[in-house]
């Protein structure tokens, strides 16, 4: 019995981790600016945590406040924002770094 308590909830926190990763990058995909991680950041978040809090209180009350509703959607609400975080963090790392060395010069060079 424990064995299957234990299976039921690695399945549910892999099926919550995928479903948040894949709403989180359909924002991502969604977006005419895909490509430049922050705009999309500073456009899209606020809309999606305003709504995904939203969701979790309306859920959370709904279950009459119930200790794992609540442990459940707090997982949910955190889970998001620390997915957020690591696709801008993953997009400051793929961004070029500008070297002055790697610039040509125009000018003829001087004695």
């Amino acid at each position: 019995m424990i064995a299957l308590i234990i299976f039921l909830s690695l399945f549910a926190g892999v099926l919550t981790v995928v479903m948040v990763r894949l709403s989180v990058s359909c924002v991502f995909w969604a977006s005419k600016y895909r490509h430049d991680k922050t705009r999309v950041f500073k456009l899209y978040f606020p809309y999606y945590i305003i709504s995904l809090f939203t969701l979790c209180i309306a859920a959370i009350i709904g279950l009459d406040q119930s200790i794992v509703a609540t442990c459940y959607f707090s997982f949910v609400f955190s889970l998001s924002l620390f997915i957020w975080r690591y696709e801008l963090i993953q997009s400051r790392k793929i961004q070029p770094i500008n070297n002055n060395n790697n610039v040509e010069s125009h000018q003829p060079e001087l004695p």
